[in-house]
């Protein structure tokens, strides 16, 4: 009889403990495990430097100073000019096969702004239609890069590419992106501008072709008239 009772009471000493444990479980302050949880912090970002408008004057009167570049590099870009395009349309299966009759015109170039830039007006006709483009060339002292900006009437988008010329500087060399109108994507591209003594110029510009390989798409030839 007593080992019957006490196999009976084994159930009840279980069901006991397992309420304390229970208790003791919603007793504990429910914050505690979150704390030790929580994500180590990250670092704080740096403090910004303090104001100094003296400084930030002298910072951008150097940026608008006239350097070698914008009195030795880009006038050589400026005059009137004869021009000759050349495009092989983007694209996996584009090529020489593929290019477009060459395209004539003429291109309009002058500095602006009181020389800190070089604008560039096209107009020609490319597969037989009348195209139009604008180019601005520039020096960026605060970068220490040269850039170059286009539109055209191809496209309401605007190119931005940034570059650098290395001495003697006979060729800029630009790299860029842009969304392609199709995919919606970003698109690398790059460009050449090869600058020759007598003032001719050549402008290549190389697209990604969608296969990720960067292919040249257009040439334009600028010769004095």
């Amino acid at each position: 009889m007593i080992v019957g009772m006490e196999r009976r009471r084994a159930p009840a000493r279980s069901l006991a403990w397992l309420v304390c444990l229970v208790a003791t479980a919603l007793m504990t302050p429910p914050d505690a495990a979150a704390r030790s949880r929580k994500p180590a912090r990250k670092a704080a970002a740096p403090a910004s430097p303090p104001a100094d408008p003296a400084a930030d004057a002298a910072a951008w009167r150097a940026a608008a100073l006239l350097g070698p570049p914008h009195q030795t590099v880009l006038p050589r870009l400026v005059g009137p000019f004869k021009l000759e395009t050349r495009y092989t349309p983007a694209g996996a299966a584009a090529g020489p096969a593929h290019a477009l009759p060459p395209g004539f015109g003429t291109a309009d170039a002058r500095t602006v702004l009181g020389g800190r830039y070089v604008q560039v007006d096209v107009r020609a006709e490319v597969a037989g239609l009348p195209y139009e483009a604008l180019l601005l060339v520039g020096y960026d002292n605060a970068k220490a890069r040269y850039t170059l900006s286009l539109a055209d009437t191809a496209s309401t988008m605007r190119l931005e590419l940034e570059g650098t010329c290395a001495d003697p500087c006979n060729a800029l060399e630009f790299t860029g992106a842009y969304t392609d109108p199709r995919t919606k994507r970003d698109r690398k591209m790059r460009a050449t501008w090869r600058l020759s003594t007598e003032g001719a110029s050549v402008l290549e510009v190389f697209d990604a072709h969608g296969v990720g390989d960067l292919a040249q798409t257009m040439t334009w030839e600028f010769t004095r008239p």
